[in-house]
C-alpha cells in the first residue's frame, strides 16, 4: 500500500513527500532543525494493517492520548 510505513514501535504511519519548492517553507513552519523537510509523517495509531488502510482511506484522525503535549503533532 503506497505511503503506509511502520515506525520503530510497529505502529503504522502515513508518509507523504513534500514538493521540492515547499521543503524549506515546511521546515520553517514546523520548526525543524534541518533546512528542508522532505517528508511529512503522521501516526495512524494502530498496529493493525487493515485498520491503518481504513484510517488512511477514510481520513479518520488519530487523536493522541489525553495529556500528550501537542508540540510536533501534525494535523492533516
Amino acid at each position: 500500500m503506497p505511503y503506509l510505513i511502520k515506525n520503530s514501535a510497529d505502529v503504522w504511519c502515513v508518509q507523504r513527500k513534500v514538493p521540492e519548492p515547499l521543503q524549506a517553507a515546511v521546515a520553517r513552519v514546523l520548526g525543524s532543525k534541518k533546512q528542508t523537510q522532505k517528508y511529512l509523517k503522521k501516526s495512524l495509531g494502530t498496529k493493525d494493517r487493515r485498520e491503518a488502510v481504513n484510517r488512511r482511506l477514510t481520513g479518520t484522525p488519530y487523536r493522541p492520548p489525553k495529556g500528550t503535549p501537542l508540540i510536533g503533532v501534525l494535523c492533516w
